[in-house]
Formats: structure tokens, C-alpha cells, sequence
């Protein structure tokens, strides 16, 4: 056999043996876990149960190292709860460990578009209220600064007869959305669901007469057929059955709340 064959037959075996020893004494990286394959930094919302209330309605805004979160009792005013800190994750890669500096915390598992909350020792509440404990991904653009309303049904915003220029503002810690309709101001709660999911509740209003009061009663008529909405790029769509688009909205970055 030649020297050459047999120096190379050689390093291919050295070669061989570093790689095996290399991978039997490092940690296999799962590509597929929640922390490397999904989507997770976000706004997520729900109404989680409550011993003493008909619910709490609970935000959680997560970003890359942080989180801030609000909860509100549904039928006790105005008052906000507020918690923030820093998130650590679990060896997995799935479970997240959301904790604020007077040791209060949440553990989340992070599913897609979706975070559920677990117990403080990390497993899942089981039973009826299994479902109350997920909160669902909500688009940031439906929480921006007044959203414009530029279209309701078929008729184009801005309108010469409108006293002002209708807008509508979702309120991301309370739950309660406002506006103004180009006459009279409203007011009402929402709540989110899954995959855009959108239903304004409790709608009220200033009782202003304007002229063309149309537009008004078109948009206060639409509100209550909300089923979802869909973001593209700084425009929202409000929609009805069978994705029936009832009124517009762009994001207004000259406005502040």
C-alpha cells in the first residue's frame, strides 16, 4: 500500500473519531422548540377566571427580554393592575418564566399565536377552565395611537358634512375602546380572540344631532357585526360574515392618547 494511501486512510479515521467524540459531548440544539420556531414577542389578551368576579381581563405584552402586564377586574371599575419585570426561559425552550422585581410571576407556555398560563409549578389547570387560561395574539396595530377611520361601507372619510374627523382608539390595558363617529363620541368594551378575532360590546353614545346622520348610524350599525379584523401593513378592516368588509381604519401618527 502506498504512504500517501495510508497517511490519508488515517486522518479520515482522526478525522472521524474527533467528529464522533465532538457530538456524543454536546447538547443537541431542537431547532424546533417555541423559543427558535415561533413568532412569540407580542401583545396577548384574555379574560382568565376569578374567585370573586366575573372574570379578569389580563394583557401581556412580551418582548425580548422583558414583559409588562395589565389586569383589571371586569366589574370593578377603572383600577389597573400592573406587573413587569424580566422573562427567562426554560431548558425546553417552551415555557416562559415572567417575573417582576417583588418575586410576583406567571409561567407561560408559549403555543403559536398563543400563551397558556400554568400554575406556579409549571403544569397546565386542567378541567372545565382549561380554555380560560389561553390568551391569544393580538396585531400591535389595532392598539396604535387614534386609528383614522377612512371608509364606512361604501362611503369615503374624510366627508365635508362631518363635524370632525371620525377615529376609533382601542385602550390595550383597560379593555374599553372610543371614538368619535364625525358627530357624536362612543365608547364600549371589547375582547379579542384568536386569529383576529374582534366583538365590541356595551356600545354606547353622546346623542349630538348632526346633518347626514347616516354615517353615523352606518358605523355605530357596523360595530355591532365586528367578527374580526385583518392588519395590512397601516390600514385595519373591520369585518362582518363571510369577511363582509363594514368600515377601514389607518394608523394616525400624528395623533397622541
Amino acid at each position: 500500500m502506498k504512504l500517501n494511501s495510508i497517511i490519508s486512510k488515517k486522518f479520515s479515521i482522526a478525522i472521524f473519531s474527533i467528529l464522533l467524540y465532538s457530538c456524543s459531548n454536546s447538547k443537541m440544539v431542537d431547532y424546533h422548540n417555541s423559543k427558535i420556531s415561533l413568532d412569540w414577542a407580542g401583545v396577548y389578551k384574555g379574560t382568565i377566571p376569578a374567585a370573586s368576579s366575573p372574570g379578569i381581563d389580563l394583557t401581556i405584552i412580551i418582548e425580548d427580554s422583558s414583559y409588562i402586564a395589565y389586569s383589571s377586574y371586569i366589574d370593578r371599575g377603572d383600577s389597573i393592575y400592573t406587573t413587569n419585570g424580566k422573562i427567562e426561559w426554560d431548558q425546553n425552550g417552551s415555557v416562559i418564566t415572567l417575573q417582576d422585581n417583588d418575586d410576583f410571576y406567571y409561567k407561560v407556555k408559549v403555543i403559536e399565536n398563543q400563551i397558556q398560563i400554568l400554575d406556579r409549578e409549571g403544569n397546565a389547570i386542567d378541567g372545565a377552565l382549561h380554555d380560560y387560561y389561553i390568551l391569544n395574539k393580538v396585531d400591535s396595530i389595532l392598539f396604535s395611537n387614534n386609528l383614522s377611520i377612512i371608509r364606512v361601507g361604501e362611503i369615503e372619510i374624510p366627508n365635508e358634512s362631518l363635524v370632525k374627523d371620525p377615529f376609533i382608539y382601542f385602550d390595550i390595558k383597560r379593555g374599553m375602546f372610543s371614538g368619535t363617529s364625525g358627530c357624536n363620541n362612543f365608547f364600549g368594551r371589547y375582547k379579542t380572540g384568536y386569529n383576529g378575532e374582534l366583538k365590541l360590546d356595551n356600545i354606547a353614545s353622546t346623542k349630538m344631532f348632526c346633518n347626514n346622520m347616516h354615517i353615523e348610524d352606518s358605523l355605530f350599525s357596523s360595530m355591532t357585526k365586528i367578527e374580526r379584523f385583518f392588519a395590512n401593513n397601516d390600514t385595519l378592516k373591520f369585518l362582518g360574515s363571510q369577511n363582509k368588509v363594514l368600515f377601514e381604519a389607518i394608523v394616525n401618527t400624528s395623533s397622541s392618547k
